[in-house]
């Protein structure tokens, strides 16, 4: 699972989770507004019913007040409260009392109508009132000692439910926390810990122990970054063997010629202190001897020449410098006077050198000096790596290169190149070092065993790269899987 992939799940279990968590706030908290809306409504309608038993009090009250007094004020005053009464009994509900109040209202009245038409007190209708509102009383008084109890019972039972709900908002509260150490616990095992064996490995590592290498556990970013840290390690610790191996070659590059050179010194010094000492003049073989001696010193002191030559133009390459005069060039005699200055270490080694060379080569847009050192470069590698009795071909043609580097172009917008490659029979290039050849360097040492002489520093084909990039084209190498011989080319515009 990607980086991605983990902290969207987390992210979505996190908003799942506080989602699940507020939702259960929100319902615990609507629960609760409903248990104590019920415990109000109870309480509320108590004390409606409270209020209005004593407006019904008011009323027989009333009706107790006229039949004593007479007096006309009291039935106006019940008319009032009976208005009031009813208003409030329409908007309440399931009063069992209802039909008794309805009774009591209408004896109530049929008194007062007596009274103003001047009959006297009638025993029996005042008995039957009489009755009937201790009848209605104590129907209220019950009425309202129930509601007094369901007033209770739902005040206990919300009581109740409360504190079961208190309990559960302290689950919830457990859970999300849990579910968070959970998380947290994932987090760091996903992606903090390997971050910390990362952070550990760049530190080993800055302690200069290259052998450092982490573990990968997972298949996630952090994997790739592992994998990629690891194959970085494995690069330091070639590149160290690299610098190995070029300070190896350096001391040879620069003992051998010097100590060549100091031995041809040292004999020619001999030579001469004996002929002087002798009075005579060197004999012919001595002076040819001189003269192999010199030639040699002459050969020490160019390859000398070359090897500082490669480091400076190095140096050059790193820091941009590296300059290139392109000026309207033949290249062709330049490839004849390389051709002609190989002959003699091509015979030596038995090799033939061929050269391919159209009579309409046309003229390139070059430095000659640096396009030569590029064909000496190439040339003297063939020559070196190829085997004896084998062969080197050096050849040009007009060539319509269309790469623009990397991507394809239509041919219609091909440029004109000429293409220059040296072609040998030597081992081959194995796929796997194609693509470093051009690094710093770089050697094949498998290919050591058909060399001669000095091994190389491999500075040159970076050299060569800079020097042909520098002139807008480019170099590569062409060989054939598992066949000997290979081919170095580049290309340079034509002018």
């Amino acid at each position: 699972m990607s980086i991605r992939s983990k902290l969207m799940f987390v992210a979505m279990a996190m908003v799942m989770v506080v989602g699940a968590i507020g939702w259960l706030f929100l319902w615990t908290r609507d629960i609760e507004h409903r248990y104590r809306l019920k415990m109000v409504e109870a309480a509320e309608a108590l004390t409606q019913n409270r209020n209005l038993t004593s407006d019904i009090e008011r009323q027989i009250a009333r009706v107790d007040f006229y039949v004593v007094t007479k007096d006309p004020k009291e039935m106006d005053i019940f008319e009032s409260l009976a208005k009031i009464n009813s208003k409030k009994i329409k908007a309440m509900q399931d009063l069992p009392w209802l039909n008794l109040y309805g009774e009591f209202v209408e004896a109530a009245r049929l008194i007062f109508r007596l009274g103003q038409k001047g009959f006297g007190v009638n025993h029996k209708l005042m008995g039957d009132y009489a009755a009937l509102t201790k009848a209605f009383r104590q129907e209220l008084a019950g009425f309202l000692e129930r509601q007094a109890q369901a007033s209770e019972t739902q005040k206990a039972q919300t009581e109740e439910n409360m504190e079961r709900l208190e309990w559960f908002s302290l689950l919830i509260v457990s859970l999300g926390v849990t579910l968070a150490i959970l998380m947290n616990a994932y987090i760091y095992r996903s992606i903090v810990h390997p971050l910390d064996d990362l952070k550990k490995g760049v530190e080993a590592l800055g302690q200069g122990k290259a052998k450092v290498e982490l573990a990968i556990k997972s298949n996630d970013e952090f994997a790739v970054v592992g994998r990629a840290f690891n194959e970085m390690v494995a690069k330091l610790r070639e590149l160290d063997q690299m610098k190995q191996d070029f300070t190896a070659s350096v001391t040879h590059e620069l003992r051998s010629p010097l100590s060549a050179s100091q031995s041809f010194l040292n004999v020619l010094l001999g030579d001469l202190e004996r002929s002087a000492a002798s009075g005579r003049p060197p004999a012919k073989d001595e002076m040819e001897q001189w003269k192999t001696f010199l030639n040699r010193l002459k050969a020490n002191m160019e390859r000398l020449s070359h090897f500082v030559s490669d480091l400076l133009d190095l140096a050059k390459i790193e820091r941009g410098k590296l300059e290139c005069r392109l000026v309207k060039n033949d290249v062709s005699e330049l490839i004849k006077e390389t051709a002609e200055f190989f002959l003699e270490k091509a015979r030596q080694k038995e090799i033939r050198l061929d050269m391919k060379l159209p009579g309409d080569l046309p003229p390139c847009l070059a430095d000659l000096d640096r396009v030569r050192q590029v064909v000496v470069n190439l040339v003297d590698n063939a020559i070196k790596y190829t085997p004896r009795k084998g062969f080197v071909e050096i050849a040009a043609q007009v060539y319509a290169d269309g790469s623009n580097g990397k991507n394809k172009m239509p041919a219609s917008q091909a440029k004109q190149f000429v293409k220059i490659a040296v072609k040998d029979s030597g081992p081959g290039i194995p796929p796997e070092h194609r693509g470093r050849l051009f690094g710093k360097f770089e050697q094949i040492k498998e290919t050591h065993r058909y060399s001669e002489g000095a091994k190389g520093t491999g500075l040159g084909l970076v050299v060569c790269q800079a020097i042909v990039e520098q002139h807008g084209g480019r170099i590569w190498v062409e060989s054939e899987n598992g066949k000997p011989g290979s081919i170095f080319a580049f290309t340079l515009p034509v002018a």
